[in-house]
């Protein structure tokens, strides 16, 4: 099994205060990352929505009127958000690939393997590697680790799934609702997260999109 170095904090929908329900995703898992590269010894500290909306338009990405929008964010943008703010840390890249093609499969899953088992080296202090962000065009999740089953030798990966919203701030008991059900929101449902925070089969996860579509990390 290799996985991120130490911890990173999980965000979702919602979390801190801030609304996003259906349009933060990528957002949250770039919260993510960025925690995980502060308790790796950083002075950093993660920002918010809107904070991260400011320093995107500093960068010509955006214009300054997505502040405060409900304005979308793809890997790319995270790439270069990250490139420009915490380069010194991490080394980023993106790739396109699809889900169905056997050797594009065959691709990410060694990708998968080097990404999380090697000593990572940014441009001035070494890091363990952080977690992937992952798109296919609908959501956006963090992949915090790859493994192999050692009965079926299935691979499987660790996913961090920032598709639900709490209401809670004790984190022993958060209230997960899951937003495809909305008549599920005035429920409180209460789970201990591994429902979003699991193990999955890399295939099955990979076989969630459209033939049309390609996934992006």
């Amino acid at each position: 099994v290799h996985g991120m170095s130490g911890k990173a904090d999980f965000y979702y929908y919602g979390c801190n205060g801030e609304v996003d329900v259906g349009w933060g995703c990528t957002y949250r898992v770039l919260q993510c990352i960025i925690s995980n590269i502060k308790y790796q010894n950083t002075a950093i500290s993660v920002p918010s929505l809107v904070d991260i909306q400011r320093e995107i338009t500093q960068l010509k990405l955006f214009s300054k009127s997505i502040v405060g929008t409900r304005m979308w964010l793809e890997p790319r943008h995270t790439r270069k958000y990250l490139s420009s703010k915490l380069g010194r840390y991490v080394q980023t890249q993106d790739y396109n690939f699809s889900g169905k093609n056997k050797g594009h499969r065959k691709w990410f899953e060694d990708s998968m393997f080097r990404h999380f088992g090697a000593k990572f080296k940014g441009k001035k202090i070494f890091l363990r590697p952080p977690p992937i962000m992952i798109d296919n065009h609908v959501q956006t999740k963090a992949i915090a680790g790859i493994g192999r089953c050692p009965l079926s030798s299935e691979v499987l990966i660790l996913v961090m799934d920032p598709h639900v919203w709490s209401k809670s701030i004790d984190p022993e008991k958060f209230s997960f609702i899951p937003i495809k059900s909305p008549e599920q929101r005035q429920l409180q449902t209460y789970t201990d997260g591994r429902k979003w925070v699991r193990w999955q089969s890399l295939s099955e996860f990979l076989n969630k999109i459209s033939a049309s579509k390609q996934w992006m990390c």
